[in-house]
């Protein structure tokens, strides 16, 4: 980055004498002289007053060592950073295959067109504060209601989730596509337990209350695909968004009005470095959609 009178130029001042220098870097002491003189001579300033035993900085002398020597500490913080941050590897932890058949395909395509080597691994609902801690991944794809309180990661948002309202095939309700979420006031509720996901469970309740409702919450299950089972075992109806369901799952998907149950996909992580890998995964996921 910096000329080489001015590493010459440095090297003097922290040695203490252009003979120190000269050793340091292999040069001899005349040559030393000779580079700072040249230096001197561009500048059109006097860096060192020479009349001592030992050269001693001038006051513009000092100055443009303050400058140049904060420059080059901040340009190799900046490679120090690159270094240890921006990194060619990263690991995706994900909690669900949201929109499954799609997120499989992005996710094949994304990997095959990066330049990094790209991982994905499967965690469980309200993991990911364990394994950011563990460093098991370097982010996490999931619902933003899990991140988008803790000001210990990053988050970024991908795209709006459509939150439904999931009934046995059985339900008296199957005939319906869509239903004002006022009119499932008494109905039994399967959901997602505080001790799966505690930020989605605060979130899943706060929209009931910001409907004017009170769930009638009847099971806690651990998992989405247990969620799944049970609305489809007539245990109760779920709330649960359309993406995360395949015609397989064996249950029926009404659509809300008049809600503030809202879901988004997101990513969460923890070292800015991965900016760059985010940024590009995102927009991938953004234009394959749009091309759907």
């Amino acid at each position: 980055m910096f000329d080489r009178k001015i590493r010459i130029f440095m090297a003097v001042v922290e040695e203490g004498s252009f003979s120190a220098a000269g050793k340091k870097l292999f040069m001899s002491q005349s040559a030393v002289s000779q580079q700072i003189t040249h230096l001197e001579k561009e500048l059109g300033l006097v860096l060192f007053d020479r009349e001592s035993y030992r050269p001693k900085l001038t006051k513009e002398g000092q100055f443009y060592y303050r400058e140049v020597k904060r420059l080059h500490d901040d340009y190799r913080g900046v490679l120090d950073y690159m270094n240890q941050h921006i990194k060619d590897h990263i690991t995706i932890g994900f909690n669900y295959m949201f929109d499954q058949e799609v997120f499989t395909t992005i996710v094949q395509s994304f990997k095959g067109c990066s330049n990094e080597h790209i991982e994905f691994k499967y965690l469980d609902l309200g993991q990911y504060k364990e394994v950011f801690e563990n460093n098991i991944v370097d982010a996490v794809l999931g619902f933003g209601a899990v991140f988008q309180h803790d000001e210990q990661i990053i988050y970024r948002k991908i795209c709006d989730l459509e939150v439904c309202v999931g009934i046995s095939l059985n339900h008296p309700l199957a005939n319906q596509d869509i239903i004002d979420v006022h009119e499932l006031e008494n109905e039994s509720i399967v959901s997602i337990g505080p001790e799966a996901g505690k930020e989605l469970y605060r979130d899943f309740i706060s929209s009931f209350y910001r409907d004017g409702m009170s769930p009638r919450i009847v099971k806690f299950v651990n998992t989405l695909m247990d969620l799944k089972v049970s609305i489809a075992l007539n245990e109760g109806i779920g709330y649960l968004t359309k993406e995360i369901c395949t015609p397989s799952d064996a249950l029926h998907l009404v659509h809300l009005k008049n809600t503030h149950h809202h879901a988004e996909l997101g990513v969460a992580y923890k070292d800015h470095g991965y900016d760059y890998i985010v940024d590009h995964f995102i927009e991938f996921y953004k234009q394959y959609k749009l091309r759907l």
